[in-house]
């Protein structure tokens, strides 16, 4: 995967634009995904759109 510009953050979340290209396969995925950390900053939840 590859980061497509900069990481956002704020409080306990964080945010970045991922872009994904299958080893063989003619295809790039575009995802956005968004983190939640807790007060340890381990990411405790992960939603990939």
């Amino acid at each position: 995967m590859i980061l497509e510009g900069n990481v956002r953050a704020r409080r306990q979340r964080g945010a970045c634009a991922m872009r994904a290209k299958p080893e063989g396969a003619d295809l790039v995925i575009e995802t956005f995904d968004v983190m939640v950390f807790n007060k340890d900053g381990l990411m405790t939840k992960m939603t990939a759109y």
